[in-house]
């Protein structure tokens, strides 16, 4: 029997009340009476209609029209599914329809001609300059310190009498450095100074070196005095006026754009055909064989090295050869050891060690005398800052400058930081502070 597309196929009909193979048409010795009860519906399960195997027409035809009832109907509450049957096999693919014809586009319109720009206007003439205004006077001078003594001066503490400069800005209780040259030097403050006549006595509380001199350089010892003012300064020159501008010319009119034509109609779509079945999937087939490597180029020779030069003389065994490590000499002439805790970033100049102790006994020194002078008023003159080393820019470090800061911490050279005498003061400091509270504690 003949299936519809998309429809299953019906394998067998039987008829349950009449001879096997009886039917309108045959000689079954009497009418073909058949009622729709007597025919069963012999196939697979139909899950869309909910026929089943073995059921007669007439079960059939009621379980279609139900179904075609709660098509046409409002849909109830979805009952509980049956079991599905097995899926049928698929038709196979029909031909698609052929595309029709596009319709042709209609022709672009013209463009209408650009306008011609019309000319620039012509620079004004740039006005003169204004002549120049007159300077502004000179600000006054500010203090002066630094001069020089040619009074005959023995090295040594105690005070000190000597002629300098005239009128230079030196007050009592003010830090003076006196020095004939770095290795001979003297520190005090300021006793009296006359202005008029140049005489400066200068108490002296620290010392460096020994000898009578008739030659002083004197100058402040710590930062030097402020500027003087500026002066005001001159009134500006008149500017003149600029030259007007030429006018700017008119630009020329844009032509009119031309129309576009008309879309061409678009054809119909040909109708798709039911799809076919799908086939199965195709073996994999066998991996082909790999190609075999090419052969590797042959080496070039090396060259020859070059004579080894000399040895220096040095260490010729360190151990271990660590890398910045200090090496120290072991007491034999050609060998030493490194201390890994012991080491020199040369990139940042940075010694690195557990601790460090500096010389102080008494057998190494010589002019000691007691500091009088006050401690907390020499650190107030310090000024503290915080700066990076032009070779370590990420570290921030705090501490002077010594350039800036007095003798007694920055040496003579005025370019190092002398951390013993920076202790030392910083003691001196502590000390007076706290006589300064217990005699508040006294009086209270």
């Amino acid at each position: 029997m003949s299936c519809l597309p998309g429809m299953p196929c019906y394998t067998e009909v039987v008829y349950a009340n009449s001879q096997e193979g009886c039917g309108c048409g045959n000689n079954c010795g009497g009418s073909c009476n058949i009622s729709s009860d007597s025919v069963t519906y012999v196939g697979p399960n139909l899950p869309e209609t909910g026929i089943q195997n073995l059921d007669n027409l007439t079960t059939a035809i009621e379980k279609i029209d139900e179904k075609l009832i709660a098509i046409a109907s409002v849909s109830g509450t979805s009952g509980t599914s049956g079991v599905n049957g097995s899926t049928g096999a698929s038709g196979s693919s029909g031909t698609s329809g052929n595309n029709g014809t596009s319709g042709s586009s209609g022709t672009n319109g013209s463009s209408g001609a650009t306008g011609t720009s019309g000319s620039s206007g012509t620079s004004g003439v740039s006005g003169a300059n204004g002549s120049a205004g007159t300077s502004g006077s000179s600000g006054t001078a500010g203090d002066r310190y630094k001069t020089t003594s040619t009074t005959s001066l023995a090295i040594g503490t105690g005070s000190k009498s000597l002629t300098v400069a005239t009128g230079l800005a030196y007050t009592v209780g003010q830090g003076v450095l006196l020095a004939n040259n770095t290795s001979n030097t003297m520190v005090g403050t300021v006793t009296s100074y006359n202005s008029g006549t140049g005489a400066l006595v200068v108490s002296i509380t620290s010392t460096n070196g020994s000898g009578t001199y008739t030659s002083w350089d004197v100058n402040l010892n710590g930062a030097a005095g402020g500027a003087g003012t500026s002066g005001v300064s001159g009134t500006s020159g008149i500017s003149s006026s600029s030259g007007t501008s030429g006018a700017t010319g008119t630009s020329g009119s844009s032509g009119t754009s031309g129309q576009n034509g008309t879309s061409g109609i678009n054809g119909l779509n040909g109708t798709s055909g039911v799809n076919g079945q799908t086939g199965g999937v195709g073996p994999v087939g066998p991996a082909g064989t790999a190609g075999t490597s090419g052969a590797s180029g042959t080496s070039g020779s090396s060259g020859s090295s070059g004579s080894s030069g000399s040895s220096g003389q040095g260490f010729t065994t360190i151990s271990p050869a660590t890398l910045d490590a200090v090496v120290i000499s072991n007491g034999n002439p050609n060998s030493a050891y490194t201390n890994s805790l012991v080491k020199i970033n040369n990139s940042t100049s940075t010694l690195y060690a557990n601790a460090f102790f500096q010389n102080s006994s008494r057998k190494l020194k010589t002019n000691i005398v007691d500091y009088t002078s006050s401690a907390v008023d020499l650190l107030n003159t310090v000024n503290i800052v915080e700066f990076n080393y032009l070779t370590d820019l990420n570290n921030k470090h705090i501490g002077i400058i010594a350039d800036d800061s007095p003798v007694e911490i920055a040496t003579l050279s005025k370019d190092t930081f002398d951390i013993n005498s920076a202790v030392g003061l910083l003691i001196k400091a502590v000390q007076e502070i706290d006589a300064r509270l217990k005699k508040l504690e006294e009086n209270a």
